[in-house]
């Protein structure tokens, strides 16, 4: 008998913990109605009192009232319109360029490298000679 006592105890004290439970469940959600409602008034007043800040300041901008951005140079087209005549122009110039780099460089493999490669190979062969005297 004891053992059905303490059974019906055990389920007695769930009862009331679930209805605890319940109850402080209602209490939270009427805290949360409570602070959203001032939340709300809250932003309202920040509003109106930001409202009251923008004009305020307003008045001190010396009578501007609009500002706008001025670009770095208003002169430059946003645009450029390119006709054939500019890309003719443009591949031409780029042909004459390459033409005169590849002649420089030709040259230079051709007469300079030479010399520059003689003495950088008689650098290298004299300190050999060095190192092998020692």
């Amino acid at each position: 008998m004891s053992i059905k006592r303490d059974k019906s105890e055990i389920a007695e004290s769930f009862r009331h913990l679930l209805l605890k439970a319940d109850e402080m469940a209602l209490d939270k959600k009427k805290e949360d109605l409570i602070e959203r409602f001032n939340l709300e008034e809250n932003d309202k007043n920040t509003s109106e009192t930001n409202s009251n800040q923008s004009k305020i300041s307003s008045k001190d901008r010396l009578g501007i009232s609009n500002i706008k951005r001025i670009p770095k140079n208003p002169f430059i087209l946003n645009k450029k319109i390119k006709s054939d005549e500019y890309l003719k122009h443009r591949k031409e110039l780029i042909i004459k360029l390459s033409i005169i780099l590849n002649k420089h460089i030709h040259y230079w493999l051709q007469k300079e490298m030479p010399k520059f490669s003689k003495l950088q190979l008689e650098k290298h062969i004299y300190s050999l000679l060095k190192h092998l005297k020692k």
